[in-house]
């Protein structure tokens, strides 16, 4: 059964964005999101700015404050990224947990799936997506499939060092947003904003 939950910050670990091309396209989406063209001012952007410098702190992905997660990072393809965190990874294989699925290329596709799974195989539905997994310590493998297209197989890696899944919550307008961001072992990553105010929600709590 496909479970939905509401995902969280974690305190545990951070990770400091600096000046780059990520930053300025968030200054972009942040002057723009959810106020009309008409309505925008450069209200609350110095809560980004540091010294002139615009800074953000990404937290590690998490479903809760306090749930212990591994992330596996890897490539589907050259521009699709795939970050896969799994709760409670210790836990025995007849105990259910959580396995939370980013995919993004930075493009136009950025999508969460989340599944609660007893053992070491599972399969995830959202829309046209299915990913379906193979869960060990040290690696996650699968296959993807989008849309029409024909399954596409990877091999995500233990996260170690600045590697993982990162998430920036902040509300703005009176709307929560969320952005989104997969980092591979070489610095490499793919994240949602485009400069145009593209969003990724939260996903939806979990009833």
């Amino acid at each position: 059964m496909k479970t939905e939950r509401l995902s969280r910050s974690s305190p545990k670990r951070a990770l400091s964005f600096t000046v780059n091309s990520v930053m300025a396209m968030l200054l972009i989406h942040l002057a723009g999101c959810a106020t009309p063209a008409s309505e925008r001012t450069n209200t609350g952007m110095a809560d980004w700015m540091d010294g002139g410098k615009p800074t953000l702190q990404a937290n590690r992905f998490s479903t809760g404050p306090d749930t212990d997660m591994d992330h596996f990072v890897g490539e589907v393809n050259d521009q699709l990224f795939i970050g896969v965190a799994v709760e409670d990874p210790n836990s025995s294989d007849g105990e259910a947990r959580t396995v939370a699925v980013y995919l993004c290329d930075s493009r136009g596709v950025s999508k969460w799936l989340f599944e609660d799974v007893t053992g070491k195989r599972t399969t995830l539905d959202a829309g046209n997506t299915t990913v379906e997994l193979a869960l060990s310590n040290q690696r996650v493998t699968g296959t993807v499939s989008m849309a029409d297209n024909s399954p596409q197989s990877f091999s995500a890696r233990l996260a170690s060092g600045e590697a993982g899944l990162y998430r920036v919550a902040y509300r703005q307008g009176g709307i929560d947003f969320s952005i989104d961001w997969i980092i591979l072992a070489d610095g490499r990553m793919r994240g949602p904003l485009d400069g145009k105010g593209n969003d990724v929600y939260p996903p939806p709590r979990r009833n």
